[in-house]
């Protein structure tokens, strides 16, 4: 019930603003190698801060009960 909770979520929609300003993008062919690139791209910082996020994430849905958090 809290899909922001999943760190993924956050990942994806990193990639996907990534993907949205850049140019060339014309055809599905050329799509996977930019989602490629770009995935390559994003920082490991921000990979090991939504890692070590997880444990207060965890507690906040556990403090809600399993709901919405």
């Amino acid at each position: 019930m809290s899909p922001d909770s999943n760190p993924i979520e956050q990942m994806w929609d990193q990639l996907v603003r990534a993907i949205a300003v850049r140019r060339g993008i014309q055809k599905q062919v050329d799509l996977m190698p930019a989602v490629m690139e770009e995935w390559d791209n994003i920082p490991q910082f921000h990979v090991q801060r939504l890692i070590r996020s997880m444990h207060s994430r965890c507690d906040n849905i556990i403090s809600a009960s399993g709901e919405a958090t």
